[in-house]
């Protein structure tokens, strides 16, 4: 399974497909902006057409309806509602959300919201209203807020401009109960919509436009684009990596395969003329060029190779066993062979009894070791030199020792051991402290001999030093 993911197509295929997941999930998070900017844009123009709609109906009630209808208000037992902005604007926009064909558009909320309303039954403020009329009191440089909130167990967007007591006019029906009109009274009662006063924020403006169906909107064009986006995304990955796969893929694979079987020596002349190289090799690329450098290498390769097996076989010498045996037969049981040989054996003897003089009883104890197993165990001190290594099997394992890590060897004339370094990587230690390399340090029984940080042995002496 790894094999195959190390090769050339295997790679190509993820580095595509990496593009592919990244330059997919970059796709999408700009164009979710996008969208979303767009959605946010398109809910805030409706909410300023309507609400510059409706005040354009107030203005042209007060201006226009409100004069003529006022001297019928004065000859009237009862209340002329039209004549009032706040009535003219509900009504229109009532009917506007009756006769409109868009869904958002018949959800959509127009309300004159005010503490001390004159109408308490229409215009009474809920609690996030009420906010945002003292909010507008407080700061005389608010005109507009804007933003989203809940109503209904919808969600909607909001924009909300105060309203000012901006004529004397107004505070005739609004100062005190017995200076408005008796209609008023009448229609309205007398214990809301007075003490008004030139300047104040007596109401807040507010037009709610539904947000829900804008933003489904929004994520419907946003999976309909991805998906068209990811379609054509996939078709030209999958376009690419065939293209790879046709004009470098292969050929390479081509191209390795006849460079296997030069190593394997298995190289036919139909190999160099198979048609997937043929192609390559007629390439103008720069891998056409490299086949036909490659398949000139080979040809050369292969001619040597022929000249060579060629060679050897006509200069095969041909051997006579039997004379040869004879021959060695005859060497062998002379007398000067023999003598020879004795001679060599004597002189083998001396040298190792020179070499090897009688050893005292040494040993070494290990106390510490990676294999907590090992300790405990020893080694004894067979020869003079004595090789620490990690080729001793109580050593092997051991990551710190060396292959020729430090030497023991018996002084004869002294009756003492001594240790030396041979230039080990990780050193050695004699009771914690280190030695220098190539110099022999005197080993006392119970001496510590550290090899690396992770193994430690201690010398033990068994017997007394044979005498001089």
């Amino acid at each position: 399974m790894f094999s195959k993911l190390n090769s050339l197509n295997s790679r190509f295929t993820i580095a595509l497909l990496l593009v592919f997941v990244i330059g997919s999930i970059l796709g999408g998070v700009a164009l979710w902006s996008v969208l979303l900017r767009y959605a946010e844009q398109e809910i805030t123009n409706r909410g300023l057409v309507m609400i510059d709609l409706i005040t354009s109906v107030r203005t042209y009630t007060s201006n226009s309806v409100a004069p003529l209808l006022k001297p019928q208000q004065a000859q009237s037992a009862t209340f002329i509602s039209p004549m009032i902005p706040a009535y003219s604007a509900r009504s229109v926009f009532e009917g506007f959300r009756a006769s409109s064909a868009q869904e958002d558009l018949k959800n959509s909320i127009y309300h004159e919201a005010a503490i001390n309303p004159t109408n308490v039954k229409d215009d009474l403020a809920d609690e996030f209203e009420k906010a945002l009329q003292l909010r507008m009191q407080q700061d005389d440089s608010l005109k507009q807020v804007s933003d989203y909130t809940q109503k209904n167990g919808l969600s909607y967007y909001y924009i909300a401009r105060p309203m000012r007591v901006t004529s004397d006019t107004c505070l005739v029906c609004h100062s005190t109960p017995d200076q408005a009109p008796a209609q008023q009274i009448k229609a309205f009662g007398n214990q809301s919509g007075f003490g008004w006063k030139s300047g104040s924020v007596i109401a807040v403006q507010l037009i709610y436009v539904p947000a829900d169906q804008v933003f489904t909107n929004t994520l419907r064009s946003f999976w309909l684009v991805m998906g068209i986006f990811l379609v054509i995304f996939a078709l030209i990955i999958l376009l690419i990596n065939n293209l790879l796969g046709r004009i470098v893929v292969r050929p390479v694979l081509a191209l390795n395969a006849l460079a296997n079987k030069v190593g394997d020596d298995q190289v036919s002349d139909a190999d160099l003329l198979a048609p997937e190289l043929a192609r390559v090799t007629h390439q103008r690329d720069e891998l056409g060029k490299l086949s036909q450098v490659f398949l000139q290498m080979v040809a050369d390769v292969q001619s040597r190779t022929h000249f060579l097996k060629e060679q050897v076989k006509s200069l095969q010498i041909k051997i006579n066993e039997t004379q040869m045996k004879h021959e060695v037969a005859e060497i062998v049981e002379s007398e000067f062979f023999q003598d020879l040989q004795s001679r060599a054996k004597n002189i083998r003897e001396k040298r190792q009894a020179k070499a090897s003089p009688s050893l005292p009883g040494g040993r070494l104890v290990i106390e510490k070791a990676l294999d907590a197993r090992k300790v405990g165990q020893s080694l004894d001190i067979s020869s003079s030199p004595f090789l620490l290594s990690r080729e001793i099997p109580l050593m092997n394992g051991e990551g710190e020792i060396s292959r020729r890590h430090a030497e023991i060897n018996f002084d004869p004339a002294a009756k003492q051991y001594t240790i030396t370094d041979l230039k080990s990587l990780n050193g050695v230690k004699l009771n914690n402290v280190e030695i220098e390399p190539n110099r022999p340090y005197v080993l006392t029984p119970g001496v510590k001999i550290g090899l690396g940080s992770t193994f430690l042995l201690r010398f033990e002496l068994l017997q007394s030093a044979p005498p001089a």
